[in-house]
């Protein structure tokens, strides 16, 4: 069956006009939804320094719990909002087939673990890796009644062990990293978490993923060294990176490129309907210059 076909239209739309459309217009559709975001991020957040945990729904028809204000946008359109993470999702949509296995590295609260397990199906695998403790409990909380999902917490990286997370407040969870950064956030916190090379991982698997979802903020580099055998013997794995462009020469998003532009793999963009565009980001500015987008990489 086409994967596509296993959404109806309307879902595919109003998720797309409700993802690009103007705060108005998100009041307009959902205005007791809209007013409570808007109250949690702007005044119950500021105040009291916590978020809320809230279930919401996702334009796949996935009940989900996020952690407000982490998350709105799930909470708001049904995905996420992002015009990278859009084209990211129709992508997925387009090409993950049932039966087949998709790894998603950073999976935070697990929206894309959740859309996987959709397409891929019961004869699919989903494995899902979060660094986080507490977005980790979401994530686990979320995949309870998938039994095509197993999520582990732990750090992907080059070797087995354990490494320094440096963990941001709610409303910057996303952005938790094992390379520290600035952020216009008053501080973090640490946490050690065990870390595991996917070499390691798959040799004790059976399961080997058809495709590898990376979103973990520069430590892309890092998890490619610990699976350098798993991507050697299965040329065939496609390789998802988000970026922040424009990539450095000598920063980590750069190096994560470069290795596997000299392994031989192709770099694409994801147009608006999902398909792949040919782009080379260490030669060629990306269209936006300042912005992140998701990577396609295959051989």
């Amino acid at each position: 069956m086409d994967n596509a076909l296993a959404f109806l239209p309307k879902d595919l739309n109003d998720f797309k006009n409700l993802a690009f459309g103007s705060a108005w217009f998100r009041f307009r559709k959902r205005p007791a939804r809209y007013l409570l975001a808007q109250y949690i991020k702007r005044i119950h957040y500021p105040i009291f320094g916590k978020g809320k945990k809230i279930k919401t729904r996702t334009f796949y028809n996935q009940p989900m719990y996020i952690h407000l204000p982490a998350g709105m946008d799930i909470f708001l359109t049904g995905g996420k909002s992002h015009p990278s993470e859009v084209r990211l999702a129709f992508f997925l949509i387009n090409h993950l087939k049932q039966g087949q296995c998709f790894s998603d590295i950073g999976a935070h609260f697990g929206f894309y673990s959740l859309l996987a397990s959709h397409l891929v199906g019961h004869q699919g695998q989903v494995i899902s890796f979060e660094a986080a403790s507490s977005t980790f409990y979401y994530l686990n909380k979320n995949i309870r009644k998938h039994k095509n999902i197993q999520a582990f917490h732990a750090i992907v990286s080059d070797s087995d062990g354990e490494k320094k997370l440096f963990c941001y407040p709610w409303l910057y969870s996303e952005s938790n990293t094992t390379i520290p950064k600035s952020l216009p956030v008053p501080g973090y916190d640490t946490e050690a978490v065990r870390s595991i090379a996917l070499d390691t991982f798959y040799s004790q698997n059976q399961s080997i993923p058809d495709f590898i979802k990376m979103d973990i903020e520069g430590g892309e580099e890092n998890a490619l060294k610990g699976m350098e055998k798993l991507l050697r013997e299965n040329p065939s794995i496609v390789i998802i990176m988000e970026m922040h462009f424009p990539l450095l020469p000598g920063s980590a998003y750069y190096n994560a490129v470069l290795y596997l532009k000299q392994s031989g793999y192709q770099s694409f963009l994801i147009d608006d309907g999902g398909s792949l565009l040919l782009f080379d980001p260490l030669s060629v500015p990306h269209p936006d210059q300042f912005t992140s987008d998701n990577l396609i990489l295959k051989k």
